[in-house]
Parts: structure tokens; C-alpha cells; sequence
């Protein structure tokens, strides 16, 4: 019920899904969808994502196309019963449209409106 330390606690948060996520994701623009995505879901059902995008062929670096298609795989039995997965069932279309609504903020913010 505190904005201020709701604020605080979300800055923090993101600070250490940064740190985290540094080395597996190299390039700052796409490890900020990464943040996002885990800061929504949980950092389990992001990084079970980008285990099963590596897996599948996909670019295990990068969001959109890559790693947002194997958090959506996630919620069908095949794949959140796959070995490379470790958190199981996961309803990943949410967490790729809360990270789509937040980037278009951001760019709608920032002046950059695709």
C-alpha cells in the first residue's frame, strides 16, 4: 500500500534480474524484454524459455521471435513436460503481452512509437 517502496522494491528487482541476466543476454535492448518477461512470470519460466528456444532452434538471446515463441510453447504438455524444462506449466501469451504493453509505453514515452 506504499507507492515508495513499492517503487523500491521494483527498482531492486529489476536490478537483479539485470544482473542475471547479463551474461546470457549480452545486448541491453533485448535483455530489457528478458527483465521485463521475468519480472512478470518469475526468471524460472524465462529461463526455461530460452533452454527450449536453444533447444528448438531458436536464438536463445533473443525476445521477440526467439525466446517469446518458447515462453508461449510452454502452456502445451509436449513442451512444459520437456526434460529441459524445470517450472512446468506456464501461461506464456500472458507474460509476452505484458512485455509488448510495456515496451510500447516505453517507446510511446520515449518517442519512439512503432
Amino acid at each position: 500500500m506504499n507507492p515508495v517502496k513499492n517503487v523500491d522494491v521494483a527498482v531492486k528487482t529489476l536490478l537483479q534480474l539485470d544482473k542475471m541476466l547479463t551474461k546470457r543476454i549480452p545486448d541491453r535492448e533485448q535483455r530489457m524484454d528478458f527483465m521485463l518477461a521475468s519480472y512478470n512470470s518469475g526468471p524460472g519460466h524465462i529461463l526455461d524459455a530460452i533452454a527450449l528456444a536453444d533447444k528448438y532452434g531458436m536464438d536463445p538471446a533473443v525476445w521477440e521471435g526467439n525466446v517469446e515463441k518458447a515462453a508461449v510453447m510452454k502452456s502445451k504438455p509436449a513442451y512444459y513436460r520437456d526434460p529441459v524444462v524445470k517450472n512446468g506449466y506456464f501461461r506464456g501469451q500472458e507474460t509476452v503481452n505484458f512485455v509488448r504493453k510495456v515496451r510500447g509505453a516505453y517507446n510511446l514515452f520515449r518517442g519512439n512509437a512503432v
